[in-house]
């Protein structure tokens, strides 16, 4: 059985051991949210993904959301901190 060794795996993401993901509510005139499934899964969640070391949290949120819905348009955000 082959194993792997923690430092192994550090040396793959040398800015961080953790990735930390950003997820975007998405609301429309009546109140419903946007959720979406990506390829693969068998779940809906809300867009968004992983943040890149140095990204600010918007520049996240619009690469996040270009790449898993498309959008390209302005944005605006309130972060929230899940206790």
């Amino acid at each position: 059985m082959a194993t792997v060794n923690d430092s192994d795996q550090i040396a793959n993401y040398p800015s961080t051991f953790y990735r930390v993901s950003l997820k975007a509510i998405i609301r429309n005139e009546k109140g419903e949210v946007l959720v979406n499934k990506e390829q693969g899964r068998t779940s809906w969640g809300l867009p968004g993904g992983g943040w890149d070391h140095g990204e600010s949290q918007l520049d996240c949120m619009k690469r996040e959301l270009k790449e898993e819905i498309g959008y390209e348009g302005g944005a605006e955000y309130e972060a929230y901190r899940r206790i």
